[in-house]
């Protein structure tokens, strides 16, 4: 359903997923406390590559700018992912051929990621954000000329992913719609990198060529249209590190085997929400109403989030070879996440 809300696009769509995404996803994105990530064992990945300008200055913005909020602590490590560390579609004739590379480089920088508890889900967490704040603290010395050309493509600044996590089973794993539930909220934020801006001024003067698929397709992605097919084609990637050490029960450890770092696609569930006057994409995937199976998985995976490495990256699915390569569009690393213990989120105020 396609409606307006404070000046946003708001479009309400299905998601379907594979019952371990649910989870990896939920996982592996805890709040951000500091910009280097070690993820130790035989999987172990050089992360010198994640330190950035951005992340220092961004460092916890996103919480303090929930307004009306006092101060929350952050809990857990996050760092950026390059995109090459997930092998995703690529042409010719995909279908028939099935070849898979090494993304490009992210087409957005993870900038923040927060977690917090709330007593009720709310969805929508960008209209409770101070985005003055946030858009002096992400700024860039081109800031002026990203604006423009994402403007002039229809590509939004940011990107926002919001996971609704239910922090109770009383009902949640058989019964949907009840708000009652006590909810973690973890939000993602990105920024469109220095290489996208670039890739933008390019597509600007020629949009044909093999490099501009992954941005022809978020185009279409973006506009949100009602019965647009291309919402149905937001995917994920979660990869669970060193899943073998992890003692997980017996109905969980074969569909995580089964699914762990294998790409899922979002149909169902889901809510997108498109600022008016600032640039920002926001996606609400609520997993308060994901499917039994799903919700059993993510309740015999709750317990071990806190001890868990996790890597996550989303793109868009492409089919046709005028739409690919896929290339991430984000993607980050996390440890350390403490769904239980995060801080407790009260008296927001909505700005937007």
């Amino acid at each position: 359903m396609l409606c307006e809300s404070h000046s946003l696009h708001v479009l309400s769509c299905d998601w379907f997923i594979n019952p371990v995404f649910h989870c990896a996803l939920i996982l592996k994105i805890h709040p951000m406390t500091r910009t280097e990530t070690h993820v130790e064992g035989p999987n172990e990945r050089d992360t010198s590559h994640k330190e950035g300008s951005r992340n220092a200055k961004c460092k916890s913005f996103l919480l303090d700018s929930l307004h009306g909020v006092d101060k929350l602590e952050t809990h857990g490590d996050w760092a950026r992912l390059q995109g090459s560390e997930f092998s995703l579609r690529k042409g010719p004739d995909y279908k028939k051929n099935g070849y898979k590379s090494p993304s490009l480089e992210s087409l957005y920088d993870m900038v923040a990621i927060e977690i917090f508890r709330t007593e009720n889900r709310i969805h929508h967490i960008s209209k409770f954000l101070d985005w003055d704040r946030i858009t002096a603290q992400c700024s860039e010395s081109e800031d002026g000329v990203a604006r423009d050309l994402c403007s002039q493509t229809n590509i939004p600044r940011y990107m926002i992913l919001h996971f609704l996590l239910p922090l109770e089973d009383d009902g949640f794993l058989w019964k949907s719609n009840h708000l009652d539930h006590k909810n973690c909220s973890l939000v993602l934020m990105s920024s469109i990198s220095p290489g996208s801006i670039d890739l933008l001024r390019k597509y600007s003067d020629d949009k044909e060529g093999e490099e501009f698929a992954c941005i022809r397709l978020l185009q279409k992605f973006f506009q949100l249209e009602k019965d647009n097919p291309i919402l149905k084609r937001f995917k994920g990637v979660a990869e669970i590190v060193d899943m073998e050490k992890y003692g997980f029960n017996s109905f969980i450890k074969p569909i995580l085997h089964r699914y762990n770092a294998k790409p899922f696609v979002i149909r169902n569930t889901s809510s997108f929400y498109k600022g008016d006057t600032i640039p920002y994409l926001e996606v609400d995937i609520d997993v308060h109403e994901f499917n039994s199976i799903a919700k059993r998985v993510f309740s015999g995976l709750r317990d071990f989030i806190p001890d868990l490495n996790l890597n996550f990256a989303w793109t868009i699915e492409g089919r046709e070879d005028d739409e690919l390569p896929e290339r991430t569009i984000s993607a980050c690393t996390v440890k350390n996440l403490n769904v239980k213990e995060c801080q407790h989120m009260e008296h927001a105020t909505p700005l937007l």
